[in-house]
């Protein structure tokens, strides 16, 4: 096998997943595999999935256990490698649409000590003509395109990636696991060679930005941790890396947990106002659990929950509606916080996020869930 292409995957739609492996299986190039690592999808979207794999036969689905789990791309790239058997690496978003030759223009534009980066035309939220998309992709070169800050896509020889150590596992959620890793292959004496779109053209499926979704802060602190790696020396890369095992579901105890109805009395938490104290007990909740004992969360907040009665609480209320509604700054709201009863769901999944990577290597398992205004936990103590 000559190329490994792989894809991470995670609840994206049917369709942005069709064009892009129906433009793989059309390269003119031949020995090549596809490896589609879906890292937690909901089990009928998975299923779902995998039948549409099924169809091609370069493509090979893969289903790690994750659900529950914050997104990593890093995680899902470096379990994909298990599966890898190609002499070269093409590391490929699930929304990206590629050339027929594609494939044999890699192999024939990287040299031996480089590796290939690419630039994408984002494609518009309307766009309608997906035929003429490969017949014609000359036609389409006028649209916006990526600098070379995202760098998920790279195209490398195996046996150079993995004296990088893989991806680096702390990246999670979204963002610079693809920058860290062109820094790492950097380091290994591999050189950047950057592909234009005049050159290459590759497209990008609308779909909406992620990075507006991040936990409070999350991007300042990955971008420190980049920061703090840039400045190791090149004898610091890890060179025993090892693909990381799949995640499966007889390995998972928190899975069996999910239904609140079945919850004990003492295994629930709530958080309440001040939501700041609920923050320091549910620490000391979670410390007091026996080994492989749970803490479960099921809880919808409201935007602002007053005080029963309150004149303040009713005109907050109602400012925090209007404010809303032209799309501006909680800030004011906010300054009556102290006086009423607010626990915004966004403000506890944030402090929950930084709880779960805090106290990992005290946790055995956990799901979290965060959807508008309701926020979900089981977590399982070691």
């Amino acid at each position: 096998m000559k190329i490994s292409v792989l894809i991470p995957y995670r609840n994206r739609g049917k369709e942005v997943v069709q064009k892009c492996l129906q433009a793989l299986q059309v390269q003119d190039y031949p020995d090549f595999e596809v490896i589609l690592l879906d890292y937690g999808s909901h089990e009928e979207i998975s299923q779902e999935i995998n039948t549409l794999c099924a169809k091609y036969d370069r493509v090979h689905y893969v289903y790690s256990d994750a659900r529950g789990y914050f997104w990593s791309c890093s995680q899902a790239f470096n379990q994909a490698l298990g599966y890898a058997r190609g002499v070269y690496l093409l590391m490929l978003d699930v929304d990206l649409i590629v050339p027929t030759y594609f494939l044999n223009f890699c192999l024939e534009n990287c040299a031996k000590t480089e590796f290939l980066i690419f630039k994408v035309l984002y494609l518009p939220q309307d766009f309608k003509e997906w035929n003429l998309l490969s017949l014609q992709p000359e036609k389409y070169l006028h649209q916006e395109h990526s600098d070379y800050g995202g760098l998920g896509n790279i195209f490398v020889k195996k046996e150079y990636f993995l004296q990088t150590g893989g991806y680096d596992t702390f990246y999670r959620v979204w963002g610079e696991e693809d920058r860290d890793m062109v820094r790492q292959l950097e380091k290994v004496g591999l050189k950047p060679k950057k592909i234009e779109p005049g050159q290459l053209p590759i497209f990008h499926q609308w779909h909406p930005k992620v990075s507006a979704s991040l936990p409070k802060g999350w991007q300042k602190t990955i971008l420190a941790h980049s920061q703090k790696k840039t400045k190791r020396p090149a004898s610091d890369v890890q060179l025993d890396f090892k693909p990381t095992p799949i995640y499966q579901c007889k390995d998972r105890p928190v899975l069996n947990q999910l239904d609140p109805q079945k919850w004990a009395d003492e295994a629930q938490f709530q958080f309440d106002f001040p939501v700041e104290q609920s923050y320091v007990q549910f620490i000391k909740c979670f410390e007091e659990l026996e080994p492989r004992a749970s803490l479960c969360i099921s809880q919808r907040f409201s935007e602002i929950r007053p005080q029963q009665g309150s004149r303040l609480g009713n005109v907050l209320t109602k400012t925090n509606k209007l404010l809303k509604s032209w799309k501006i700054s909680y800030r004011l709201v906010e300054i009556a916080q102290s006086e009423t009863e607010i626990i915004y769901a966004s403000a506890v999944a944030d402090y929950l996020f930084y709880f779960l990577l805090e106290f990992e290597e005290q946790i055995e398992d956990y799901y979290f869930e965060a959807k508008g205004d309701t926020v979900f936990l089981v977590v399982v103590k070691k």
